[in-house]
């Protein structure tokens, strides 16, 4: 039985049976936090339905994607879509249902963390409250659909405290790309692990990529290559502290909800002067994706 079910009436996943997910997060961090350092939740959504979402994106939204290349290495690099979800922009619903467990899921498991229980602890939240936990994250996290195609990739790395990745995959290394994608290796760099040929469409990869070095080596043979829905924990502090979508210039956004009348004066003040005169923080999540309508229920 699939984690998330969809509920056909609202075009919306929901969880299957939540009772049942306390063995499974058990499972999961002794994997994640233990030797691993990464654990692989089988059939998290029905294959089919991980299928219909990578044509959904593939075919009838491959123009919303914005791609982007890191001058100094030609490979490291992908076409994405950015959600941030206190954006202003219109978001595919199911998606966003999808993104919101997934991110529930994650802090079922993260909730034995350390910096889970600081990051409660400092916002004086409830950590067994996930639904709390995540209204707060989201003021300073995002999610993104990731494709790479040929030749696309990222460096070797490692990544800050406090970071989580959950990849929903949506595509089949050996079926959309011959050679490439996700590795981890030791601290000598010998790779340990090639992590997409564990998974397949509808599983759930969950990686500790502050502990972990990883890299997307180069997709070779993309046909059309390798898509995920990436769900991460972006710490506090990893985005800049305002800023403004968009289509939306004279509307700003703070990464917290501890903000100040003073700060707030502050960066409405700054926002307009730059508006006026220079270029504002344009947030990286995109007005234009023109997503078509996505109903797995018909």
């Amino acid at each position: 039985m699939p984690i998330l079910n969809l509920t056909g009436s609202r075009n919306a996943f929901e969880f299957s049976r939540r009772a049942d997910l306390d063995p499974i997060v058990l499972r999961v961090q002794s994997e994640l936090f233990g030797e691993n350092g990464y654990s692989v939740i089988r059939n998290f959504i029905e294959e089919d339905l991980a299928n219909r979402i990578r044509e959904f994106y593939i075919r009838d939204n491959k123009d919303a994607f914005k791609v982007v290349r890191s001058p100094l290495f030609t490979f490291h690099g992908q076409s994405s879509i950015i959600y941030y979800l206190r954006s202003p922009h219109q978001k595919p619903a199911l998606i966003m249902s999808a993104i919101r467990l997934i991110s529930l899921f994650r802090n079922m498991v993260f909730s034995c963390h350390e910096y889970y229980k600081q990051y409660c602890r400092h916002w004086r939240l409830n950590p067994g409250n996930y639904e709390e936990v995540l209204d707060h994250q989201e003021y300073h996290t995002w999610s993104r659909v990731s494709w790479y195609r040929e030749r696309d990739g990222q460096c070797h790395r490692k990544d800050k405290y406090g970071e989580l990745a959950a990849l929903l995959f949506l595509s089949k290394k050996g079926i959309h790309w011959k050679k490439g994608g996700l590795y981890v290796y030791d601290d000598e760099g010998n790779q340990t692990a090639d992590l997409d040929q564990l998974c397949n469409p509808g599983d759930l990869l969950l990686l500790d990529q502050p502990r972990i070095i990883h890299s997307v080596e180069p997709i070779i043979g993309a046909s059309p290559g390798r898509l995920i829905i990436y769900v991460p924990i972006v710490p506090e502090g990893y985005i800049q502290r305002w800023f403004v979508f968009e289509g939306y210039p004279w509307r700003v956004y703070f990464n917290s909800k501890d903000v100040s009348v003073a700060e707030r004066l502050a960066a409405v003040s700054h926002n307009a002067f730059r508006n006026l005169f220079s270029s504002n923080r344009v947030h990286p999540s995109r007005l234009f994706h023109h997503h078509k309508t996505l109903n797995l229920s018909q």
